[in-house]
């Protein structure tokens, strides 16, 4: 989802933006207006990267930018390892941390009214990632439930099985005693 679009113009801008298509519409990010109607996580990671100083008025700010953006990618990524690996709790450990940097990124979004503003909503990619993360949630609960189910199982089976290997034993010592009793008794 970094790659979706993470916020979308507005219609009024997006028709403003689809008039001057050719026009670059922010000199100082190299964009022309077409790249603008559509911006994803990475697109904004690339802004901040090469213009941070120009827009914060400190470079530094805009590689923290940068970072968080690239938390979500990492992150997802471990998350998405984890449940290859079939590791629940791994899983929901790497998919808190998503969550964490994502709800750090909208709000700072919303905070420096990038979106929703007049110019920008959140776009698809915005709602994928919310949508990707909570389907990584009950991935996770689900596959820790069916671990310990296949593990209690297992340890039921194994247990029975210790079982009988003690009570055959138990069975044949209370056979041969009624043996030797009806034995006693008819003699």
């Amino acid at each position: 989802s970094i790659f979706m679009p993470y916020c979308t113009a507005t219609s009024k801008y997006k028709k403003y933006l689809k008039y001057i298509p050719d026009e670059i519409t922010q000199m100082e990010f190299n964009l022309d207006a077409e790249d603008m109607i559509d911006l994803s996580m990475v697109e904004y990671a690339t802004i901040y990267a090469e213009r941070g100083e120009y827009i914060f008025d400190d470079e530094f700010i805009g590689f923290i930018y940068v970072g968080i953006i690239g938390l979500v990618a990492l992150f997802s990524f471990l998350s998405f390892i984890a449940a290859l690996c079939k590791k629940p709790i791994l899983m929901t450990f790497f998919n808190i941390l998503v969550t964490a940097a994502l709800g750090l990124l909208c709000f700072d979004f919303v905070d420096r009214g990038i979106a929703p503003s007049s110019y920008y909503d959140f776009g698809f990619g915005f709602y994928v990632s919310f949508a990707c993360v909570a389907l990584i949630y009950i991935f996770a609960i689900w596959l820790f439930v069916a671990k310990r189910k296949n593990k209690k199982m297992s340890y039921n089976t194994f247990s029975a099985q210790k079982n009988a290997i003690f009570v055959t034993p138990i069975t044949v010592f209370l056979y041969f005693c009624q043996k030797l009793r009806k034995s006693v008794v008819t003699n």
